[in-house]
């Protein structure tokens, strides 16, 4: 549970959709998680990837991912989310 709660979050955070070029999965490390993720154009030329780990109980980690990656990204992936602050 505590692995779709992170994912999830970290979609909403983007404004991501089952359309989105979103690859996103948790692994459990103890009471820690770890949220290995990637965003693409939708050409699939452009990429950027990231991961984060956390305690389990933050639930504000997946959107310092989302907010990461986003400001690292160029517009050919920036242009198709819309951020939630």
């Amino acid at each position: 549970r505590a692995s779709l709660t992170a994912e999830r979050r970290f979609l909403a955070a983007l404004g991501g959709t089952c359309h989105s070029a979103i690859a996103v999965y948790t692994t459990h490390h103890g009471a820690d998680l770890q949220l290995n993720a990637a965003l693409f154009s939708p050409d699939g030329k452009s990429r950027i990837a990231g991961e984060i780990r956390f305690p389990n109980t933050d639930l504000t980690a997946p959107a310092t991912l989302a907010a990461r990656l986003l400001s690292q990204s160029p517009p050919s992936i920036t242009d198709h989310f819309t951020r939630i602050s």
